[in-house]
């Protein structure tokens, strides 16, 4: 093998030219190289924050307006129930305080009119059988000039007959303690009260269901209830306080975020004519 040198390069015959010792990146490619990768980083992470924020916020929005929709709601309903198929001469609304009210509600419609005299008897016909099940308590309410209302029990261990707990769904009639009769124009019914307190120091919501005869146990509806208004006026749309002169009923609520570390608060409002008075 024959090799021929110069002052240029250096050749052999056989063997290729000689690599170059120059290999990988210089420093200015690096450092352009890291520069833009933490650019890019930085970018990522405030795109990741601004995403974070963003949920937490929706996930606060959508959680206080779910809560002021849930009290809305349940408030709203109660107060439209108020008075139907009870007494017009009950006290079905007291106001108690600017956020303590009790309401008089007939859940599930118990409510019957005598349009005859009905000797004293134990067993007595109902309107529905079926909405005086569980009923354990009733109340008795005079025809006169000053009524009187008196309490009436439903004897839960009669079972004879189509008599099932005291009630016979279906003849329609209720089998009682004692022997009551009744005149045209008297009434038989039930209720359970609700008493509607707002914490506004605790910011929580309360309402306690006492049905008729039974003790009132309080019971928490909400919390982060930041305030809550209830208004009642009359039918020229002037205020009122008394259920005699009730027709409309106006509520609003402002709730918070029950996520620690966020603020701010969403206020929600309903207005509506109560059922009863609706004539």
């Amino acid at each position: 093998m024959s090799c021929k040198k110069s002052s240029a390069n250096r050749h052999c015959a056989g063997v290729g030219p000689i690599p170059s010792s120059r290999a990988g990146f210089t420093l200015p490619e690096l450092l352009v190289a890291i520069g833009i990768s933490a650019l890019f980083l930085v970018c990522l992470s405030v795109l990741l924050v601004n995403s974070i924020k963003s949920y937490s916020s929706q996930k606060k929005i959508l959680e206080m307006r779910k809560n002021s929709e849930d009290v809305l709601l349940t408030l709203s309903d109660c107060f439209f129930q108020a008075g139907v198929d009870l007494p017009k001469d009950e006290q079905i609304i007291t106001l108690n305080g600017p956020k303590d009210i009790t309401i008089l509600i007939n859940e599930k419609g118990i409510y019957t009119m005598y349009k005859s005299p009905l000797v004293a008897s134990y067993q007595v016909p109902v309107r529905s059988g079926k909405a005086f099940v569980n009923a354990v308590q009733l109340k008795k309410r005079e025809n006169s000039s000053t009524p009187v209302f008196s309490a009436c029990y439903i004897n839960s261990g009669y079972q004879q007959d189509n008599f099932t707990d005291g009630v016979d769904t279906i003849g329609d009639s209720v089998c009682l303690t004692t022997q009551e009769a009744f005149y045209t124009g008297d009434e038989l019914y039930s209720y359970t009260r609700y008493h509607i307190l707002h914490d506004s120091i605790g910011k929580k919501l309360y309402i306690a269901k006492q049905p008729l005869g039974e003790t009132c146990d309080s019971s928490l509806q909400a919390e982060h209830i930041e305030d809550l208004k209830i208004l009642f006026f009359k039918a020229d749309g002037t205020a009122a306080n008394s259920w005699e002169t009730m027709k409309q009923c106006s509520l609003w609520v402002s709730v918070s975020a029950s996520i620690p570390g966020q603020r701010g608060t969403l206020a929600q409002g309903k207005k509506f004519i109560m059922r009863n008075k609706l004539l």
